[in-house]
Order: C-alpha cells, then structure tokens, then sequence
C-alpha cells in the first residue's frame, strides 16, 4: 500500500534520509527504528504529507504523497504528542476542530469523536484546556484526532515511547487493534515497541536503511553463531575434546584451569536451544561434572545499538570536531 522509493530529505544542507526505501502493506503494524530525533521527525513528516522530500517519492496505493495532495494527506494522518500549543482549546474542540477542517459531515464527526474519544480513554479530559493536559494525555489526544475521518494509515511518531507500565499496555492494545483494520508506520526509538507489536522492522542509520526483515528472522540470522561459556571439573583435555567433537562446535578455547580442576571454557556453535544439554550428556560420559553454563543470544535491541544507535553518536562526534 505504501511503496517509499529512494527518500531524501536536507534539513540545514545536511541530508538526514539518505536514499529510503520501504514498503509497508495494506494492513498491519510496521516499526521503523531511528535514533535520531531529527530523522524521526522528518520520516513520520514525509510520510504523512507533512513536508515534502528533496528526492525520491513516496507512493499510496500508486498515488503520489505531496504537501498540496490534500485527498491523500487525509488518508495518511500523522499522530505526534505535541499539542499542548492549542492553549485553552479543549481535546474535544480541538478533534472537532481536525474533523471540519477535513469535512467530515456532522452526523460521521459527532459518532466519530465520542469513539475515538473513549478509544482512547479520555472522557475525563475531553473539556480541560490542552495546556494543561499531561503528556500522556497529549500523546492521547494526538492518536484520537489522527483517527478522525476514517484514514487508511496512521504514523504514529514517538508517541509509545511516553507510556509505562499499564498504560503502555493499553496503549500496545489500541495500536494493535488499528493494525488489524489500517496500515499503522510505528517510528521509535524503543525495539520493545517494535518487539510487542510488529512482524517487520526497518533500522535506520545515518538515514538510511540498514535493515528491513521479520524480527524473528533478524534475531536467528545474527544468532547463526552463538557463543556459549563453561565451567567444568575433570582433565582439561578430555574436556576440550569431547566439547570439540559435539556437531556444530566451530571452536573451543580454554579461558583458565584452576588448581582444583576446574577448567572455563569458551565455545562458538551454531545456533541450538539445546545446546547446553548436549554439552552436559557429553562432559557426563567423560564424568567431568558442568558446573555451570551461559549461552550469549543477540537480540534486536543489541541490533539497533550496535548499527543505530553507536552509528548516531559516531555522527554526533565528527560534528563536535567541526
């Protein structure tokens, strides 16, 4: 449904999308992990109409998205937390507000703002003033007026990323049920969110697309070799060669041997879930005791640190020196 070709976008002369390309179905929950606040606010802003792109296009369902494309700006509705500028405007005028501006017809905007109003949880808030809401409920405020007039897709950006606890939960709850009937582009910061509630991730790095593939299939990929440490009681060698000769060992080192015969040793392998089993019948069949074992499994969040997140601050240091 969506189709990103070759995204680009300058802010300041610098490019901050370099080259993007995505696609997202027609429905379904699809993360994009960034963590560059300035590159997340520029993605959700293109994808949404908001802005438009320096190179490259943006494709819905074979139409062009575009800042004077107002048709498809009403299908992609951008839902962000910072409303509290509408000062003394209440949640319900300002959702009515969005709804006239898009003009959806009486009746539809009336029925439509009491459900995304209780869908959201905000009856008790609906008649404060903006300034004076907290930021969660800003972060509400923002998805119920996204909703308004039936759009296609919703980018939601940052918004999870100020929840905790159960109110996360609920919020995982709605953007759930919305992924079963829109397209909804989830750009964060957090792989937790994207672990929760998303098949497909995209990572970004230096404003590119440094990934884009089924969490699980992410995670067993990296994790094709694991590493997994040992300690164990008996001869050191015959516990070297019996460790050597499991399938799927690629290589054994000794870390130390103790003066009680205590060896730490150190194997790479194959990925195995059973792998500490195999390892413990075969130092049995040698009655050298495993005293203890500890398999390394990489996961998304080590990921996104090691490509994103160590790539951000990489860039931040070359533009302190300048």
């Amino acid at each position: 449904m969506i189709e990103i070709k070759d995204l680009t976008a300058a802010v300041g002369g610098r490019n901050i999308i370099n080259g993007v390309s995505l696609t997202f179905e027609e429905r379904g929950v699809y993360a994009v992990l960034c963590a560059s606040e300035e590159q997340k606010k520029a993605l959700a802003e293109l994808i949404s109409g908001c802005c438009d792109a320096d190179g490259g296009e943006i494709l819905v369902d074979g139409e062009t998205m575009s800042r004077g494309n107002i048709s498809l700006k009403k299908a992609v509705r951008l839902a962000r937390s910072d409303v509290g500028y509408f000062g003394d405007v209440s949640p319900y005028e300002y959702i009515q507000f969005v709804g006239m501006s898009m003009g959806v017809e009486r009746e539809k905007l009336a029925r439509q703002i009491a459900e995304a109003i209780d869908l959201l949880g905000l009856q008790d808030v609906k008649d404060k003033p903006a300034r004076a809401l907290s930021v969660g409920e800003k972060c509400r405020l923002g998805i119920a007026a996204s909703l308004i007039g039936n759009p296609k897709v919703i980018v939601i950006d940052s918004v999870l990323d100020h929840f905790a606890g159960r109110a996360l939960e609920q919020m995982y709850d709605v953007v759930e049920m919305l992924g079963g009937i829109k397209s909804v582009v989830l750009i964060t910061s957090k792989p937790a969110h994207a672990k929760r509630l998303c098949e497909y991730v995209a990572l970004m790095a230096n404003g590119r697309v440094a990934l884009f593939d089924k969490i699980a299939d992410i995670e067993a990929r990296i994790n094709e070799s694991a590493q997994t440490r040992v300690s164990a009681r008996g001869e050191t060698q015959e516990i070297l060669d019996a460790i050597r000769a499991l399938d799927g060992v690629n290589d054994v080192k000794l870390i130390k041997t103790s003066r009680d015969k205590v060896s730490e040793i150190e194997l790479s392998h194959a990925y195995d879930a059973f792998i500490k089993d195999r390892i413990f019948s075969a130092l049995a069949a040698i009655n050298a005791p495993m005293l203890s074992s500890e398999t390394v499994a990489l996961s998304l969040d080590d990921v996104f640190y090691t490509l994103c997140v160590r790539a951000e601050k990489n860039n931040a240091d070359k533009e302190g020196k300048r």
